[in-house]
């Protein structure tokens, strides 16, 4: 061996080759073994793994392409959803989120598996928020037809549901987000008979010979208490209801509580300008007072009759002539002033206040005819928990227009002339013209704007407006306005989607695998190594420190993830130091040379993948 041929190897090259591996080995080691002084930035490169190696959490929608008919917008529709999904799984920050679509029988699903993600419901929240964009005008002629088209769309969806009952949750909030304003759906707790809203809803989920899963056979009309609609008025929760029974228990245990009442006679003594049914007492109320205490003082004296002392001194029109009773008996929550009922419930049966009791109607004198301690019953009765979805018919307070989200250019934050943050939006050409043909017709009426099915703000329409420019100021702070100019920035969702499975995968097995392969690396690399230095010696030894050096540059460039512009940057400055080192070769032939520089501009294209971030 020519050790002074060795030796020549080690110059300054070799050196400095090796100074920057050690460097960069440093660099590449996890954040707890890394110097303290080492800033953030470096701290928190990492390798970044997939679903299958970190674990993360999958999340799968069905998108609902019922009212497009032509294959050729469904397509561009499906290709619409992918995009904006994609915009808003990007924002939310996830390393190498893989978004694809799938046909589940005959539906089109698109899944979105993000690796690594920490806040779920956030996630969920903001990919799958359909942020449809509407302008909606007054419903001035309801639909004479209303009721039967409503009835039509309840029995098609019953049919389908009956098919197979497991889908009714699924199909119930598909319905639900293509339609907010018309369907409802919502799923109870575990209801007695007496909690259940609607006669008609009460007999047909009682019915003895429903089991659990199974749907009501026809559709149940009905009303079932009051709704809210997005103009904050009351309505009706009337219409066609689609009922599934989810659990039923015939022997469920109820704890009727009857609370502690009172049976009362009272003696009231008012005065001039009090609260009491009686106008034409013109004592004031000192006299009153007064009055008060000196039939206190004749009811606690004995055999006076407490009847007949309210039918001579009381001022209560509805009680005198009978003595003074109350027809309802006293109990905690009434109607009568707290004072005056927590006075009566101190009462022993038979016994008068020893002092009079002042309330805004005047002064009052009790006393307790009959006195029922509170009590406990146990029954046995019916309870059930079923699903319900609502079509409501409910006459529309507002109709839909062709000015849409379609037409969107963008959305800014502004402020009002109070300095209160709005959200700006802007039409392109046709949705300006769209715009302005719903202001002219609508001046002196209100249009309402819509986001998700929600509605923003309903202003009123004082002239035409042209140049499609429009204001959605509802009660909006800084981080609420700002939310919604971004989510209408990164793109309305043309189409609703559903949640329709959500699955989180650990890393457990993927960490198995990985641990696993970086073993069985480790151990081949020291049988490498070994077989090299036992088998060449020096030269070996050589090549098992340029083969360190290798692995060390190459971790550090899978973590880097530079930018792409930098990346070909700093591969192109390679590409041409080798280039001429080649080209200057005069040793190599032509062809060699012609195979070296294929060599590297595979490196050029290889090395500008490797350093760039995926």
């Amino acid at each position: 061996m020519n050790f002074k041929k060795v030796k020549n190897y080690f110059n300054w090259k070799i050196v400095s080759i090796l100074i920057v591996s050690l460097l960069l080995g440093i660099i590449s080691l996890p954040e707890k073994y890394q110097p303290e002084f080492f800033p953030d930035s470096i701290k928190q490169m990492q390798i970044n793994l997939g679903l299958d190696l970190q674990g993360g959490s999958q999340l799968e929608y069905s998108v609902d392409l019922r009212n497009v008919p032509n294959a050729n917008d469904q397509k561009n529709i499906i290709e619409g959803v992918l995009e904006v999904i994609n915009r808003r799984v990007n924002n939310l920050g996830v390393s190498e989120p893989s978004i694809y679509t799938s046909n589940v029988g005959g539906e089109t699903h698109i899944v979105v598996e993000l690796a690594g993600i920490q806040d779920l419901e956030e996630a969920k929240e903001i990919v799958g928020r359909t942020i449809q964009l509407e302008f909606k005008e007054q419903n001035d002629q309801p639909d004479p037809n209303l009721k039967e088209t409503v009835r039509s769309k309840a029995q098609a969806l019953l049919s389908q549901m009956q098919e197979d009952p497991s889908n009714f949750s699924l199909l119930s909030e598909r319905e639900q987000r293509a339609f907010p304003e018309r369907v409802t759906f919502e799923e109870t707790e575990l209801l007695f008979a007496d909690q259940i809203a609607g006669a008609n809803i009460k007999n047909a989920i009682l019915n003895p010979a429903l089991e659990p899963g199974q749907i009501v056979a026809s559709l149940i009309e009905d009303s079932a208490g009051l709704t809210m609609t997005p103009s904050g008025q009351l309505r009706n929760n009337e219409g066609f209801f689609v009922l599934q029974l989810l659990e039923r228990n015939d022997e469920a245990e109820r704890v009727n509580t009857t609370p502690k009442e009172v049976d009362l006679s009272k003696i009231l003594v008012t005065f001039r300008g009090s609260d009491s049914n009686n106008l034409e007492v013109t004592r004031t109320k000192e006299e009153a007072r007064t009055l008060a205490q000196e039939v206190l003082a004749k009811s606690q004296e004995e055999g006076v009759d407490f009847a007949s002392l309210a039918g001579v001194f009381s001022d209560d029109l509805e009680t005198r002539d009978n003595g003074g009773k109350l027809t309802q008996p006293i109990r905690e929550g009434g109607s009568l002033a707290v004072n005056l009922t927590n006075a009566a419930l101190n009462l022993e049966e038979g016994q008068i206040h020893n002092s009079i009791i002042e309330t805004a109607e005047g002064f009052h004198i009790i006393k307790a005819n009959a006195v029922r301690p509170e009590s406990e019953e146990i029954t046995t009765e019916t309870q059930v928990k079923f699903a319900k979805l609502l079509y409501s018919t409910a006459p529309d307070e507002w109709k839909s227009t062709e000015l849409t989200g379609q037409y969107f250019v963008r959305a800014d934050v502004t402020f009002d002339q109070f300095y209160l943050p709005q959200v700006s939006i802007q039409f392109n050409a046709e949705g300006a013209r769209l715009f302005e043909e719903l202001t002219s017709r609508n001046i002196g009426k209100r249009i309402a704007i819509f986001v998700g099915g929600d509605l923003i703000s309903a202003p009123n329409v004082n002239e035409k407006i042209a140049g499609g420019q429009a204001v959605i100021n509802g009660d909006f702070n800084m981080e609420t306005a700002r939310n919604l100019a971004r989510d209408l920035n990164t793109g309305a969702i043309p189409a609703p989607i559903t949640l329709v499975g959500q699955y989180t995968i650990g890393a457990s097995l993927g960490q198995e695998a990985l641990t696993q392969s970086i073993n069985a690396g480790l151990i081949g690399l020291l049988i490498l190594i070994l077989f090299m230095t036992i088998y060449y010696r020096i030269p070996g030894l050589i090549a098992n420190l340029a083969l360190v050096v290798y692995a060390i540059m190459l971790i550090f460039l899978i973590k880097a993830q530079l930018p792409v512009a930098l990346a070909l940057l700093i591969s192109l400055g390679g590409f041409a130091a080798v280039s001429i080192k080649i080209i200057n070769n005069q040793k190599e032939l032509f062809w060699e040379k012609s195979m070296s520089l294929l060599v590297a501009c595979f490196g050029l294209f290889f090395f500008t993948f490797l350093l760039s971030s995926p």
